[in-house]
C-alpha cells in the first residue's frame, strides 16, 4: 500500500420467507411474511366454529399451539382443522358422522362411512328435511334460524342455524 485508503462494507440482514397453509377450516395468524434471520414468529392456529385444531406439518410438527418458530430459513408449515363430530348415540350403534360447520349461517356439510337415511327435525319434532341413501351431503340452506335434530341412522345430532 502507498496511500491510505478509504474501505466501506455494507452489510445486510437475511431475511427468511414464513408461508402458512391451512387444510380444514381455520385461520393461522400470521400467515405469511419475510423477517429477519433468528427471530422468532409466533404462529397461532385458530379453528372456525365446529372445528378443531390438529396440528401443524411441513416445516414444523406437533400440536403445540400457539407455536414459536425461529427463522433460520425459508419455512413452509401447515395448519390441519377437523370437523368436530357432534353425534348423540342412543342406540349403541356409533355411526361416526360429521356435520359441520356447526352453528353454520348457511349450510351445512354431512359427512357418513356408509350410506344412511338423513332425517332434519324442528326441536318441535316436524320433519322439515329428509334424505336417502347418502354418504356426503349438502344441506340446509332453507332452513330458518334455530336448533335443528339430523338423524342419521340411529344416532342423533344436534346443529344451530344461525
Amino acid at each position: 500500500m502507498t496511500a491510505n485508503k478509504n474501505i466501506t462494507a455494507t452489510f445486510t440482514i437475511i431475511k427468511y420467507n414464513l408461508t402458512t397453509t391451512v387444510v380444514g377450516s381455520g385461520t393461522v395468524s400470521p400467515s405469511t411474511g419475510s423477517f429477519n434471520y433468528g427471530t422468532t414468529q409466533t404462529l397461532t392456529a385458530t379453528p372456525t366454529t365446529g372445528y378443531t385444531f390438529k396440528g401443524w406439518s411441513g416445516d414444523a410438527t406437533g400440536t403445540t399451539n400457539p407455536l414459536s418458530v425461529v427463522m433460520t430459513a425459508n419455512k413452509n408449515i401447515t395448519a390441519t382443522f377437523t370437523a368436530v363430530s357432534t353425534g348423540i348415540d342412543v342406540s349403541g350403534n356409533v355411526v361416526h358422522a360429521t356435520i359441520y360447520p356447526n352453528p353454520s349461517s348457511n349450510s351445512f356439510k354431512a359427512e357418513l362411512p356408509v350410506p344412511l337415511d338423513i332425517d332434519v327435525y324442528s326441536l318441535d319434532g316436524k320433519l322439515v328435511l329428509s334424505y336417502k341413501n347418502v354418504t356426503s351431503l349438502t344441506f340446509g340452506e332453507d332452513l330458518q334460524t334455530g336448533l335443528y335434530i339430523v338423524k342419521a341412522g340411529d344416532t342423533y345430532y344436534k346443529i344451530i342455524k344461525e
